[in-house]
């Protein structure tokens, strides 16, 4: 005759394997918050960019004119707006510095902790162009950036 735990042991034990199956198809990964909250920062990211090349267009431009014009009052609008775009390149290269900062220390504890296997990575990458696509923000538009 079998024992009490003897019959509990095959359910026990499937449950336990059942368990194992599912843990494994269903990987922790990467929190949603956290993926919608890096989604904004590489957002942020590329709009910069965007911003950057724009400002550069702007100076060459202001510089050609500059060196085009001869009038004194043309000449010193153009310096003057040259001085201002200064200002402003400084300050967005601050702030894509820092920003890819933040970037590249939530990667590399992401790399360190949850992406650890190529296979996690990849699908990382997948979710993170979902998620941008969702916010409207992919970096061949130009313009992007998040939905408001």
């Amino acid at each position: 005759m079998c024992s009490y735990w003897h019959v509990m042991k095959r359910p026990v034990f499937f449950s336990f394997l059942l368990f194992l199956v599912i843990s494994c198809q269903n990987r922790p990964g990467v929190n949603k918050n956290y993926l919608h909250k890096f989604a904004i920062m590489e957002c942020h990211a590329m709009q910069l960019k965007q911003k950057r090349f724009a400002l550069a267009n702007e100076i060459r431009f202001t510089q050609d004119t500059l060196l085009q014009k001869m009038q004194v009052i043309d000449t010193v609008t153009l310096k003057e707006r040259l001085g201002r775009f200064e200002i402003e390149k400084k300050a967005l290269l601050q702030e894509s510095l820092l920003l890819a900062d933040s970037i590249k220390i939530g990667l590399d504890s992401l790399m360190q902790q949850v992406l650890v296997s190529a296979e996690d990575r990849k699908a990382f990458d997948i979710d993170l162009k979902n998620e941008l696509r969702k916010l409207g923000c992919t970096d061949k538009s130009p313009g992007y950036g998040p939905k408001k």
